[in-house]
């Protein structure tokens, strides 16, 4: 058992792990650095460091390099050129075992690095096992790097931004271009990630780097003296304007990374990373901290931070294919589609070219900040409004479009067909199983057609009981309700003789029930969700044609073709159009998060009440009267009028 102050010392760690998104900028909590044992370290160039072997041009470094009391290992510093660490033990540095500055040419083989990174010193704001901040043409391979307390290997640019470089910049920018990091081992690695390539600088910064062949080896919850084992390959830009360009991540294994295990994080104005090559790599078990990218075990994350206006950091033409990922909840997590574009899978989705096996969501799109409403008419145009993008439109259709679904990420969004077809865009396509062809004809008839979809709720993070937002229910006039993928069927009123039509249907929190509604009021509950009145055999003014419940599941609205709300069990009123004069009748209605809600009429104009945002007017005109509506973002998408 660990004693008190070693856990406390743990969860200093994992919370300040838990607030970084990546390590490329990663601030290290440091101590003093330890002052040079006399006669066993010389002056590192202009650094400021010590080192323990200070290299000049052409040089073959071998053997046991022991570093005790130096800042470095191996200092390389700017012009010299063609140096070469081949088969050499270094340890016991207190800040980087190797750092190469503003030089071409070097090679550091088939070496071993442990114990380093023992005393950062304060003015640097991380190490690593090997640093190349502005090298080009030179490699970095077959190298064992395990048991070090800050990071494994950096490339960056050198330059007047640089936490990791000592004395950056004496010549101003200098890229790192053409450098390759291969076939490494890196294990116990802790206070830093295993891999960085990143460029701090404005402008192009590193461009051509090969990440292939490394295996990186994780634990899971495993802290040291200098913060937990990380493990990751980072691709970041980390500073304004800075550029990341053309670096390939193939074939590297990751497993039981703290963060995800391949992460692209564009994190300040202006910053983009684009043409990246993300293929054959092994990932499983990573992001177990849950600390960035998706809330859940990610094996990929593109990530650009939620900068305004045209300073909004980028990500660009990524390819991400061939790759086996397992054991992971998120395949790739995507932080946003309009930062985050032209991403290809190759000749195919995402499933077609990756090996993706248990993962709830192959490709998830984090959804716009804000609401925003999904709009289709009967001829299966989709229109939208606010923060959503629109995926597209259905095209030869065997029946009219009378419902629409988004997907649980907003990232897509499913139209259902009067005789149950379903049509899948974005996202919506890659959830299992896949949308039904039709269904029977038996069971969608021209009497009792289909009415509406409904997507599964995305309960409990997918953990525990409930379903996972990777299903859905269409059903039909008659009451008559169908599942697909992890939608329940609870029972339906398909055998029923109705006084009217159903017209509305609405799923409990867990997806373990739901509320049918008819277009006079009356109300059916089945599984889970219970029943707080309705207005069967009662009196009204215009049919109903929507049910809302209240987010604790403890009460419901039904929504009138006028604007009227009617309340039941804890459902609060939060205003209605039922006084005003309509230029068309309200046809679906969505609960917000809070106590509110929208509605929407045949023209598209969305109502907002209560807590439920306002949403501007559709982005383009309508081809038609509205048929299916669905709301973006954070809010229940777990309803259909």
């Amino acid at each position: 058992m660990k004693s008190g102050n070693s856990r406390k010392t743990a969860f200093r760690w994992m919370a300040t792990a838990l607030v970084l998104l990546t390590c490329a900028g990663m601030a290290v909590l440091t101590e003093p650095a330890a002052s040079a044992a006399a006669g066993s370290c010389s002056p590192a160039g202009s650094t400021g460091f010590t080192a323990a072997v200070v290299a000049t041009p052409g040089q073959m470094i071998t053997g046991s390099v022991d570093a005790t009391g130096c800042n470095l290992g191996i200092y390389i510093g700017p012009g010299v050129t063609g140096v070469t660490v081949d088969n050499a033990t270094v340890s016991n540095a207190t800040d980087h075992a190797i750092l190469a500055e503003e030089t071409s040419n070097v090679t550091v083989e088939n070496s071993t690095i442990s114990n380093d990174g023992t005393n950062p010193n304060p003015k640097v704001a991380g190490d690593d096992a090997i640093f190349f901040a502005g090298v080009s043409n030179s490699t970095i391979t077959g190298n064992t790097v395990s048991g070090d307390y800050a990071g494994g290997t950096r490339v960056a640019d050198d330059g007047p931004l640089d936490p990791a470089a000592p004395n950056a910049g004496p010549s101003g920018q200098v890229p790192s271009v053409n450098d390759t990091v291969s076939d490494n081992k890196y294990s116990s690695v802790y206070g830093g990630c295993s891999i960085i390539v990143a460029t701090y600088n404005s402008g192009p910064g590193v461009q051509g780097i090969t990440v292939t062949g490394n295996t990186i080896t994780g634990a899971i919850a495993q802290f040291g003296p200098h913060g937990p084992v990380i493990g990751q390959i980072v691709l970041a830009g980390d500073g304004v304007g800075a550029q990341l360009q053309n670096v390939s991540v193939t074939d590297n294994t990751v497993t039981q990374s703290l963060p995800t295990g391949i992460v692209l994080h564009a994190n300040a104005p202006g910053d983009v990373i684009s043409g990246t090559n993300i293929t054959g790599n092994t990932l499983s078990r990573n992001n177990w901290s849950k600390s960035n990218g998706g809330p859940e075990p990610t094996a990929i994350a593109l990530e650009a931070e939620a900068i305004p206006g045209p300073a909004a950091p980028r990500i660009t033409d990524t390819t991400i294919s061939a790759n086996k990922i397992s054991y992971e909840y998120y395949g790739v997590w995507l932080s946003s589609s309009s930062q985050v574009s032209n991403v290809g899978f190759g000749n195919g989705t995402i499933m077609q070219t990756n090996s993706i096996s248990g993962a709830a969501f192959p490709l998830y799109t984090r959804p716009a900040t804000g609401a925003g409403a999904f709009l289709s008419t009967g001829s299966g145009a989709v229109t939208t409004s606010g923060a959503v993008d629109n995926f597209g439109s259905a095209t030869k259709l065997t029946a009219p479009v009378v419902g629409l679904a988004a997907a649980r990420d907003s990232g897509g969004y499913w139209l259902a067909g009067r005789d149950g077809n379903v049509y899948a865009f974005g996202d919506a396509g890659l959830r299992s199983p896949v949308a039904p062809t039709s269904l029977p004809a038996e069971h969608v008839t021209p009497a009792h057609p289909i009415v509406g979809i409904v997507p599964t709720p995305d309960s409990s993070g997918g953990i525990g009981a409930g379903t996972g937002g990777l299903g859905y229910w269409l059903f039909s006039s008659s009451g008559g309700v169908f599942n697909f993928g992890d939608a329940p069927f609870k029972g339906s009123t398909g055998n029923l003789r109705l006084a009217a039509p159903v017209v509305g249907m609405a799923a409990t929190a867990d997806g373990e029930g739901y509320w049918l509604v008819a277009a006079d009021g009356g109300v059916f509950s089945f599984g889970d969700a219970a029943f707080y009145g309705s207005l069967g055999g009662k009196k009204i003014n215009q049919p109903i044609v929507a049910i809302i419940p209240t987010t604790d599941n403890h009460g419901y609205a039904l929504v009138s073709a006028a604007g009227g709300v009617f309340n039941f069990g804890d459902s609060g009123f939060a205003g209605s159009l039922g006084n005003q004069h309509l230029a068309a009748p309200i046809v679906a209605a969505r609960s917000a998060a809070g106590p509110g809600y929208w509605m929407v009429d045949a023209n598209g104009k969305v109502y907002n009440f209560g807590s439920a945002t306002p949403i501007p007017g559709p982005a383009k005109p309508l081809s038609g009267p509205v048929t299916g509506f669905d709301i973006s973002g954070e809010y229940p998408m777990n309803v259909a009028g």
